[in-house]
């Protein structure tokens, strides 16, 4: 299956929110080799969509976005903004393993490139958002120049299947069959239990049952 392109828009559906309370600071949201998300740089990244009205046509807003919780998100919205963010981590690993550096104007190209998908809504993200927007988006876009479309594909295919891709239970899981976030069913927690340790980047992984005296799984 060849994974998806890299689409700056906005997706929502109706389902129950995700909470954008509790102890984030501490915490991986998503890890991916030894790249992590950290919960507050997730939540950041949420804000900067839900806070920027001018990504709205007339007649809509933000509140697209919004879950069935008190401050929380659509939970599809938040699939789609760790599946990006995973590929762009993936993307990072390749452009330094091919040792391929940034230039002014792949730079530019870039922030050409989102201010036309994002229309006036681009200039109205964080500053520090937007610049390192436009850095994840040139460092994509070099990495097709160099390997060609069909290149990029497979190679993004086989470092996805050789790093360790961890979502935090809390956010929904990763589905290396389908590349994509798999957003989890019902009401997600408002505390971080279930977070990514550290030490452990595979902590939601469950082990499997020790067998018994008589090979069966117990």
């Amino acid at each position: 299956m060849r994974p998806r392109r890299f689409v700056p828009v906005i997706a929502a559906v109706a389902i129950a929110g995700l909470a954008t309370l509790g102890c984030a600071e501490q915490s991986a949201a998503v890890r991916v080799g030894d790249r992590t998300v950290s919960e507050s740089d997730l939540i950041s990244e949420l804000d900067a969509y839900g806070d920027n009205e001018a990504l709205f046509a007339s007649g809509a807003s933000a509140d697209s976005l919004r879950g069935d919780l008190s401050d929380s998100y659509d939970q599809q919205f938040v699939a789609e903004i760790i599946q990006q963010r995973i590929v762009f981590l993936l993307a990072e690993g390749l452009f330094e393993d091919e040792g391929l550096e940034l230039d002014d104007g792949a730079r530019s190209q870039a922030e050409q490139t989102l201010a036309s998908q994002f229309g006036g809504g681009f200039d109205d993200f964080p500053e520090e958002y937007r610049d390192a927007f436009v850095e994840d988006v040139a460092r994509y876009y070099a990495l097709v120049d160099e390997m060609g479309a069909d290149g990029f594909d497979e190679a993004l295919l086989e470092a996805a299947g050789r790093e360790t891709i961890v979502v935090s239970s809390r956010f929904g899981e990763w589905d290396a069959q389908q590349f994509a976030v798999v957003s989890p069913a019902g009401s997600t927690p408002r505390t971080d239990d279930t977070a990514i340790p550290t030490e452990d980047p595979a902590a939601d992984v469950e082990a499997p049952a020790e067998p018994d005296a008589s090979g069966d799984a117990g």
